[in-house]
């Protein structure tokens, strides 16, 4: 892998905000923190979550979330080293100053958002057993000290229904980013929570051009059947090992051309996708195939494309046209196999969570 920070950090809280597609009140930026996730998987050598405590201090049932144990027993992340626990990093008062004062500002602009995450994350089982639990000396200052002195403004003064206590829970998830992204150290990208994304200077956010948790979501959408835990952490895996293989990283797509990249892409979303569609689909192909006398190494490679309709394209044209136009239009089919673009494209949040069990 060409790319000098191969290590990524992301924090526990978008893995509850991926849990939260799970369950009754999500995250309202769940999808993001799904994309994000998925995107900082496929495209580093490791992907690390960051620690709000050393693990010998943390009730580490309560903390961390189904999904991430899950994630972490399939390899597809693991825990940053216990010296770089967020509750050892230390910030000045300047500096939580100015995060409050960007908070506040986001925060008159955006009510309704803030008060949706706040009415799912205090329903998370970490602020349910304590709020604090993870707390370190920094967040117990701006708790017992900056929050009764704090600047008089908009959350103080305007009537947004917006209780003190749940100010102070939010704004405590904007220095814990500040917190970790020290934690994370100069070697690591950090993918913070799309909440916290917005306060932390020199956070990477560059996007790429293409992106595989878009990609999944929107076949999660497509998909004719439910998708359990398990389900989606296999397809990450599979997408991952695919793209690592490939040599289709982010950083080793810059390097090449257009056609390149999109050949690489497109490979790799062909081959994941033999794992998410439903084996009686596979079967189906494979006996039409056999039938007709074309080898399954010829439509083995694209029967398994994200786009199911697409694919049965590819198994129709045979038993119509011969032999050579099905491996021609294999080599079609593949190139249409594209990536989600702008907002619009995206499907809705409601959408995914009654597709997910």
């Amino acid at each position: 892998m060409t790319d000098a920070l191969a290590e990524a950090g992301i924090d526990i809280s978008t893995l509850e905000g991926v849990q939260s597609l799970f369950r009754e009140s999500p995250d309202p930026w769940a999808l993001d923190c799904l994309a994000n996730w998925i995107d900082v998987t496929v495209n580093h050598d490791r992907t690390l979550y960051a620690l709000p405590k050393a693990l010998g201090d943390l009730k580490a049932d309560v903390v961390f979330p189904d999904l991430l144990r899950s994630a972490e027993n399939e390899k597809l992340i693991g825990p940053v080293d216990d010296a770089s626990a967020a509750d050892r990093v230390m910030l000045s008062a300047d500096e939580i100053g100015r995060l409050y004062t960007v908070f506040e500002s986001w925060a008159s602009a955006n009510v309704e958002l803030l008060r949706q995450w706040i009415k799912f994350t205090t329903k998370v089982r970490r602020i349910v057993a304590g709020r604090f639990i993870d707390e370190g000396e920094l967040n117990r200052w701006v708790r017992d000290t900056f929050w009764s002195t704090r600047p008089r403004g908009w959350l103080r003064d305007h009537k947004h229904g917006l209780a003190a206590d749940h100010q102070l829970l939010a704004f405590d998830m904007v220095v814990r980013a500040a917190q970790y992204h020290v934690a994370f150290g100069p070697t690591r990208v950090y993918q913070p929570h799309p909440l916290r994304s917005l306060y932390v200077p020199q956070v990477s956010q560059a996007r790429a051009i293409h992106s595989w948790g878009w990609l999944v979501i929107n076949e999660i959408a497509c998909s004719k059947k439910a998708w359990d835990q398990k389900q989606l952490i296999d397809v990450i895996r599979t997408v991952r090992a695919g793209v690592q293989e490939s040599g289709a990283t982010e950083s080793e797509l810059l390097g090449v051309s257009a056609e390149q990249r999109r050949e690489k892409l497109n490979s790799v979303a062909v081959a994941s996708g033999m794992g998410i569609l439903p084996s009686s689909f596979k079967k189906s192909i494979d006996r039409l195939a056999i039938a007709i006398g074309i080898p399954l190494e010829i439509v083995g490679d694209a029967h398994g494309v994200f786009f199911v309709g697409l694919a049965w394209e590819v198994v129709q044209i045979p038993l119509k046209r011969g032999v050579a136009s099905a491996i021609e239009r294999t080599k079609y089919v593949q190139r249409r196999v594209t990536f989600p673009g702008d907002a619009t494209s995206r499907p809705a949040l409601a959408v995914i969570q009654r597709q997910l069990r």
